[in-house]
């Protein structure tokens, strides 16, 4: 082969290496310090949630990978160590799980679980302790309502749908229904429907131990997009 080619060949080779160094070296950079969080599959809002937690990850400096996926999945992925945590449960389920997880103290995001039952029943309930005497129907799964309603001595009965709730609340299957307030709206028709707040149900981001080292950093970030309206999230939920 002809030295002019040969050098032309060897430049080229060059050329392409240099190109290729900086994408592979990112890409091992991204394996080995960016945090994959879980983030739990809602069609209509899980867009909000990873626009919020974007924001807050590069607030605090820290590259952050999203996985979307059903509740339990990540569950199981958080504790086996395959997400190194998740960006909203709830209190109930960090404490259930301590050796594991950790909280950065500041919520994501605030709901509040209502009560929700007929205007004619005009039934007195004010806080959890007045539900004692009635029927109670829940989503199935919510193991926050579960253990805050088994700690009352109720056994709520459970179903997967909004319409499902009001179908049992007509027919007298059950007395009142609770639901978080951000899902209200996907109660189409709420028209004789009494609505009351309950108790509030703040969610956090959770990282898993040997991430522990992070959280005061999530925790400024956090602060400073409820400080600013950074987060702008409407709905989204995980047990």
């Amino acid at each position: 082969m002809p030295v002019a080619a040969l050098c032309r060949n060897l430049i080229l080779v060059l050329l392409a290496w240099a190109f290729c160094m900086p994408l592979a070296s990112g890409a091992a950079r991204a394996d080995t310090s960016c945090l994959r969080m879980g983030v739990i599959f809602r069609a209509e809002t899980v867009l909000e949630v990873k626009q919020a937690a974007q924001r807050i990850f590069d607030r605090a400096g820290l590259c952050l990978e999203l996985v979307e996926m059903p509740v339990r999945r990540a569950e199981q992925m958080v504790l086996r160590g395959g997400l190194d945590g998740e960006i909203l449960r709830t209190a109930l389920w960090v404490e259930q799980h301590k050796e594991d997880v950790i909280a950065v103290p500041t919520p994501f995001f605030e709901d509040h679980m209502m009560a929700i039952s007929l205007e004619a029943r005009q039934l007195k309930i004010q806080e959890m302790n007045d539900l004692r005497p009635y029927k109670v129907v829940i989503a199935g799964g919510h193991r926050w309502a579960e253990a805050k309603l088994g700690a009352l001595g109720i056994e709520p009965v459970k179903t997967s749908s909004a319409s499902r709730y009001l179908e049992l609340l007509h027919i007298g299957r059950v007395d009142v229904g609770l639901m978080e307030e951000s899902l209200v709206a996907l109660i189409s028709n709420k028209q004789g429907i009494a609505l009351k707040r309950l108790e509030r149900l703040p969610y956090y981001t959770v990282l898993r131990r040997d991430h522990e080292a992070l959280v005061p950093q999530l925790d400024a970030a956090l602060r400073w997009a409820r400080g600013t309206s950074q987060l702008g999230v409407r709905d989204q939920t995980s047990q």
